[in-house]
């Protein structure tokens, strides 16, 4: 009996003893640390979807935009409207605009805090216009409006239909973003300001997933990745965004414009989840921002 005990006791000392080896190398390394994982920061964004249909000016009174959105009272107009007349997913609302033979500015406005002292910006919405665009003698449409920095503003638009316009500085595109044939298309624009006097600013844009190239006009930026917002900035002012923006002197009537999935974020995986598109190319597996043994 005494030896038959014994022999027990070593069998269960020996399971005890895989048990706990199997405890430690799989349970306490889940148990005994804490993980969390950085994610990007949407700053501004709206689907329209959930909105109250609005216009910009009802009875010769201006409509203030709704929340989280913000304008200046001459932005708002009875051209201006979110309402369920398209959408970019089929059901839903937009933002859209009937533009005025006239040189006019409309546009749906971010709050200055969405730019400002941030270096990095990405920027992602669906956009369309109608077929047809009558674009009369003048083919500019400034149809998106960057932060400022160091007080100076910079935009990109339908510049011959298609450029960028920097200070003094104006890029052209080697495709032409301005589409016209009536379909919602998706654009992606990062924005990162240059470190003090180096010409390392970014301004890079995807339409449909495919990178537009900038060549230099005139002016002294070289490229997409080597650009000079302002000299001895590091971080964007506290200005707004527009989306929209401005109509020119001579166009012909019936142009509208459309703009859906409207966000301003920290990354560009944050702006693609937003706007339903699949990654660009495979996300790298999340790893721990920080491991914390507890005791």
């Amino acid at each position: 009996m005494i030896r038959i005990e014994g022999i027990m006791g070593l069998i269960k000392n020996l399971f005890n003893f895989v048990y706990l080896k199997i405890f430690f190398m799989v349970l306490i390394p889940v148990s005994f640390f804490y993980v969390s994982y950085a994610f990007g920061e949407v700053y501004i964004s709206d689907h329209f979807d959930n909105q109250a249909d609005w216009t910009g000016r009802v009875d010769g009174k201006g409509v203030n935009p709704p929340e989280p959105w913000w304008n200046y009272g001459y932005y708002n107009s009875e051209r201006i409207h979110i309402s369920s007349i398209d959408d970019a997913h089929g059901s839903g609302k937009c933002l859209w605009i009937e533009w005025p033979t006239s040189m006019t500015e409309l546009g749906l406005m971010t709050p200055t805090t969405v730019a400002e002292s941030k270096s990095t910006l990405w920027v992602g919405f669906w956009f369309r216009h109608n077929a047809g665009w009558d674009w009369g003698g003048d083919k500019t449409y400034k149809w998106f409006y960057g932060p400022q920095a160091g007080g100076d503003r910079w935009m990109i638009n339908f510049q011959s239909k298609h450029g960028t316009i920097i200070g003094d500085t104006r890029l052209d595109s080697n495709i032409s973003f301005d589409t016209n044939d009536d379909q919602w298309h998706s654009f992606i624009i990062k924005m990162k300001h240059n470190t003090p006097y180096n010409y390392d600013g970014e301004l890079r844009m995807w339409m449909d997933g495919i990178e537009v190239q900038w060549t230099i006009v005139y002016g002294t930026m070289t490229s997409n990745t080597k650009l000079m917002f302002n000299e001895t900035g590091s971080v964007w002012d506290s200005s707004f965004l527009v989306f929209g923006f401005q109509s020119r002197p001579d166009w012909g009537t019936g142009n509208r414009s459309y703009f859906d999935d409207l966000i301003v974020a920290s990354t560009r995986e944050e702006v693609e989840n937003f706007l339903g598109l699949l990654p660009s190319t495979p996300l790298p597996p999340s790893t721990p921002t920080h491991l914390q043994i507890l005791e």
